[in-house]
């Protein structure tokens, strides 16, 4: 960790300037207009894109939008509260705009849905063990959903922690265990796929709901 600080910390600060990102209106999350030669994206999100550089295997790089760029500095502090524990990210730095983390590779629940991939039961209780960890560490987990649960040889990781210093009951997760346990476990047929229009209803229609209120926070 000592070394990824000192040596990558320096090159991927450079770097990360020539990252241009832009909120996509249809999808509600941001687009890569433009990255430096030789990153992969690895995902996006509603403020930020995670890239993988060949060069750093080992490393993450969390790039922010312009507009979302406070949420850099309040994640960060999270994962400076988390420490280190299995089911998350190992934290390297951060920027005004950036986080740098530990890669792990895989694939997220929401993309096991979409390519008729099992997901462990082993998985569900890796994160309700990182729910339980955050809490012990006077953190509120929220904003646990299918893509930001990443799972790599049958064990599951929470890959964004942003929302972790907010207020308010967020059933993401709770949702997520009961339809896993009730309906996904008993239903689940080896191939069968989710189509892509099926999961953004859902995903938007939760967003919707808790908007109006009917999905109220505590």
């Amino acid at each position: 960790m000592f070394l990824i600080k000192i040596v990558t910390l320096k090159t991927l600060k450079k770097k990360i300037k020539f990252v241009k990102l832009r909120h996509s209106r249809r999808f509600s999350y941001v687009q890569v207009l433009k990255k430096p030669d030789g990153w992969e994206c690895a995902g996006t999100g509603n403020s930020a894109a995670v890239f993988h550089n060949g060069d750093c295997p080992d490393v993450a790089v969390k790039v922010f939008s312009d507009a979302c760029q406070h949420i850099a500095c309040e994640e960060s502090e999270v994962y400076r509260k988390l420490g280190d524990f299995f089911s998350y990210p190992r934290f390297y730095g951060s920027g005004e705009n950036f986080l740098i983390m530990q890669y792990i590779p895989g694939i997220s629940a929401y993309e096991c849905l979409l390519k008729g991939r099992y997901i462990p039961e082993r998985v569900v209780h890796d994160i309700d063990e990182a729910v339980l960890y955050a809490r012990r560490k006077g953190l509120n987990p929220r904003n646990i959903h299918a893509k930001n649960i990443l799972i790599h040889n049958g064990r599951g990781y929470v890959v964004d922690v942003s929302e972790y210093m907010k207020r308010g009951k967020c059933f993401h997760w709770d949702i997520l265990r009961y339809v896993y346990h009730n309906l996904y476990r008993r239903y689940f047929k080896p191939g069968m796929k989710i189509p892509f229009w099926v999961l953004e209803y859902i995903r938007r229609g939760y967003r919707v709901l808790k908007l109006e209120g009917v999905i109220k926070r505590k």
